[in-house]
């Protein structure tokens, strides 16, 4: 995206809230003010990064310890109830730890390329365009990268699905005329 481009696209579409101000302030502040209270998002204000890894280390810590390992112990005393089991797998160890390897990962790669914090300025805007064209292009690279790989991956299970199927009903079949002779 040239300048002049970057220029017409913010002067033709500027993004509003309600009450007047920025479009991306708005948008982008809450999810900003969360992630640096995680500690994963970078404080313009500090110039030390400690705080905001202690942060990310105390909250990763108490979703690994106060849910995760209690769900797990939890887990294997239910071992025998495969209800139990689903529903402790499917609404806390797996989401939790999704949670924490994305706020670990996040964390990880905080310097998430210099945007600008507030955009002033036609440069910032310019800037910010720039940098965030950059972000859709890989965006879009990894769409297609998923489409393909679930595309590929659908057609590998329907392949392996089908004599499955057969194979599941013919054991039951024997399964049945055994136990009814």
């Amino acid at each position: 995206m040239s300048n002049n481009s970057a220029k017409t696209f913010i002067h033709h579409k500027k993004i509003t809230n309600p009450a007047g101000s920025d479009g991306f302030e708005y948008i982008v502040a809450p999810c900003r003010f969360f992630l640096r209270l995680l500690g994963a998002w970078p404080d313009p204000l500090e110039n030390d990064n400690w705080s905001s890894t202690v942060r990310m280390l105390i909250v990763t810590t108490i979703m690994f310890l106060f849910a995760t390992v209690s769900q797990t112990f939890k887990l294997f005393n239910c071992w025998d109830n495969l209800n139990a089991v689903a529903e402790i797998l499917s609404n806390c160890n797996i989401p939790t730890s999704i949670a924490v390897v994305k706020i670990v990962n996040i964390w990880y790669h905080r310097h998430v390329t210099n945007l600008p914090q507030k955009i002033v300025t036609i440069q910032d805007r310019i800037d910010f365009m720039n940098k965030f064209t950059s972000f859709q292009a890989r965006h879009n690279q990894l769409w297609r990268f998923s489409l393909a790989l679930e595309n590929a991956f659908n057609r590998m299970f329907l392949i392996q699905m089908v004599p499955c199927i057969f194979g599941l009903g013919t054991q039951g079949y024997q399964l049945i005329s055994v136990i009814d002779s």
